[in-house]
């Protein structure tokens, strides 16, 4: 008589392979902006006015800039530590004398800590116990370049327009250097065996690589946040041809030139409306010129056009991120803009889904995803009704864990 073991194993496979076609991708939420229910006071992007000075110079119009950007230079704790390949990378730290729990701030591709000032000021004066932890990132920020001879602001020659150039390629040999390097900066600064409870905060490319981290990494944050994170990139050609044809570059030893577009340093002169189209980045205006002040005032924190090798290692890794979402094993609130031009939304849903199928949990729900309507990328940067709601999001999802 034949055995139906096999036809029972049979059967049981192609019934998960059936549950598993069925499963319903993770619901994208639409963000209220309706009366709030938080009772937080974040900063208004009123206070943030500037005049425009000759030679595309920005002026701040009150003290509320000053006051911010002096509490965030007089309470911060700066260090250096020697990530992947000796590179010297960067951070900043607020420490909270009330502390409840660390938040640890992934920031986007060409982002300085600095570029946070104002988070930091609204979070540390809302009485919510973080001590705050942001890295740079290496090749950004405050952290060392990897391209031209000069890897500081302090070493460059300021009259060489072509060493300050290579200085301000967007350029990455590896991607995993990223995540391992902000693996080192959670174990040796962060250190969450020293914290009640330990946060993360990832924007775009920080999003992407703290996703990263967390696949590889299970248990050591306690739950994350994920604003316009980076799993498919932006425009009409899909990842697989795009990275074939950067792989293809850079096999041709193009990694260090331009992705065509990119060329070129740093620009400030980029407007906020052009032709009558709004930028990318944000709807505020202030919020807009506050991010364009910040880098006049830190010229060292500029970061210009992205590399072929950039690009490559970027499309490879999201890729991988997508496939091994499942390994994430903490709650995660993914934040998207509903008019966000960078990036490809379809990816928040496909991860989000990944991430609720990890039943090892027990967890119905483990990746919340809320859209933003009217919203550009930088979501931690737009306009006042917004930006009010993505840090009651941010705050109210970390407090069910604090």
């Amino acid at each position: 008589m034949r055995s139906i073991k096999p036809l029972l194993a049979h059967f049981v496979i192609l019934s998960v392979l059936f549950l598993i076609s069925c499963t319903s991708s993770t619901p994208i939420i639409d963000a209220n902006y309706g009366p709030r229910a938080g009772t937080w006071q974040w900063s208004s992007e009123n206070d943030l006015s500037f005049s425009a000075l000759s030679g595309g110079q920005l002026k701040s119009n009150n003290t509320y800039v000053n006051r911010m950007m002096d509490f965030y230079q007089n309470h911060r704790r700066q260090g250096f530590f020697e990530g992947e390949k000796g590179v010297k990378i960067y951070y900043d730290v607020f420490e909270n004398p009330q502390e409840k729990s660390a938040l640890v701030i992934s920031p986007g591709n060409g982002e300085a800590s600095i570029r946070y000032a104002e988070l930091v000021y609204d979070l540390m004066n809302q009485n919510l116990g973080y001590s705050i932890y942001i890295i740079n990132h290496r090749g950004q920020g405050f952290s060392e370049r990897l391209m031209g001879d000069a890897r500081s602001w302090e070493t460059i020659n300021k009259a060489n327009s072509k060493a300050i150039e290579e200085y301000q390629k967007a350029h990455i040999d590896d991607f995993q250097f990223f995540v391992d390097d902000l693996k080192k900066f959670i174990d040796t600064v962060v250190k969450p065996e020293t914290h009640a409870k330990s946060f993360g905060l990832g924007y775009s490319l920080g999003g992407s690589i703290l996703t990263r981290y967390l696949e590889l990494n299970p248990g050591r944050l306690t739950a994350v946040a994920l604003s316009s994170p980076m799993y498919k990139y932006g425009g009409t050609v899909t990842d697989m041809a795009s990275q074939t044809f950067a792989a293809n570059r850079v096999n041709a030893g193009k990694a260090t030139e331009y992705v065509l577009g990119q060329e070129g340093p740093y620009d400030p002169s980029i407007p906020f409306i052009d032709q009558g189209k709004v930028n990318s980045l944000t709807t505020s205006r202030n919020r807009f010129d506050l991010r364009k002040f910040i880098v006049q005032e830190n010229p060292g924190t500029a970061l210009g056009g992205k590399t072929w090798g950039w690009m490559n290692e970027t499309l490879k890794n999201i890729e991988l991120i997508r496939k091994y979402a499942t390994k994430v094993r903490v709650p995660v609130l993914m934040l998207q803009a509903s008019d966000d031009q960078l990036i490809d939304l379809n990816g928040h849903q496909e991860v989000c889904t990944a991430i609720n199928q990890n039943v090892e949990t027990g967890q119905a729900t483990l990746c919340k995803l809320i859209r933003f309507p009217s919203a550009q990328h930088e979501l931690l940067i737009e306009k006042d009704d917004i930006r009010n709601r993505v840090l009651d999001e941010i705050v109210t999802f970390f407090k069910q864990y604090q």
